[in-house]
């Protein structure tokens, strides 16, 4: 999930709190998929003045993905 940028864990956040689904658990992974890790990717890209932006390089926030991230992370 995390591989292909912000997108994912919002998106997989917001899907598996939906219904309070459990993560399935792989054993031949390298680093286990948990919800703690969603939410510590998210909050890690937020940008100094409380938004998100799509890209890591971004300074300025858009307001799609600070809404996106807000609604994950409204579950915490």
């Amino acid at each position: 999930m995390i591989k292909q940028g912000i997108n994912g864990p919002i998106f997989a956040l917001i899907a598996y709190d939906s219904k309070s689904f459990d993560i399935p658990t792989v054993a031949s992974v390298k680093t286990q998929t948990t919800r703690d890790l969603f939410i510590y990717f998210i909050l890690k890209r937020e940008i100094t003045d409380g938004g998100w932006a799509l890209g890591e390089k971004r300074l300025r926030p858009d307001p799609d993905i600070t809404a996106m991230a807000i609604q994950g992370r409204l579950t915490i």
